[in-house]
């Protein structure tokens, strides 16, 4: 029983690590995400600045009868703008995505731990149950003799009883033999 609490304490603990060792893996993508907005948003600047001075160009050769083309460099400026707003809706989508990861987390982490406890208190119950019961006077049996005496100990149990299997007969107290 004792194995068994310790199996589920180590699996509760290991599931919370994995949980949150994979919120981990989403601050790297944030950062990238980070990384992308500042860039266009700088490109976006840059590209203002060159439409500007493209315009006052434009102006002054329109003064005096000639024109400047600034169209590519408007178009370069709508494609900077167009992927700082992309930027954003995945920087938007991945921080929805975390949240709901972790409050799933979270919630999964809660469950584990109620569940665990509950389990313990099962298992603590059981065993006091079981302990009980083995030493329990056995029935039809000589005075002074448990349960777990005929049980474990090898004695005949009441014919009413159920065979003992082999495994808990006499030179095999420690019960069923291991197999790793």
């Amino acid at each position: 029983m004792n194995d068994l609490r310790e199996a589920i304490r180590v699996f509760q603990g290991r599931a919370t690590e994995v949980l949150y060792g994979m919120e981990g893996e989403i601050v790297p993508v944030e950062r990238a995400l980070e990384e992308a907005r500042r860039y266009w948003e700088w490109e976006c600047e840059t590209r203002r600045d060159e439409v500007a001075g493209c315009l006052a160009r434009a102006a002054i050769a329109a003064a005096e009868g000639g024109y400047v083309d600034c169209s590519p460099l408007r178009s370069a400026l709508f494609e900077a703008e167009d992927r700082v707003r992309e930027v954003i809706e995945q920087q938007t989508a991945v921080r929805r995505a975390r949240e709901a990861f972790t409050e799933v987390a979270r919630r999964y982490e809660s469950l584990l731990a109620s569940q665990s406890s509950h389990m313990d208190t099962f298992l603590t119950a059981r065993a006091t149950s079981l302990e009980a019961l083995l030493a329990t006077p056995a029935p039809g049996a000589a005075s002074g003799v448990t349960l777990g005496q005929i049980l474990i100990g090898g004695r005949t149990a009441p014919s009413m009883a159920p065979s003992i299997p082999p495994e808990f007969k006499e030179g095999n107290r420690g019960g069923p033999e291991r197999r790793g």
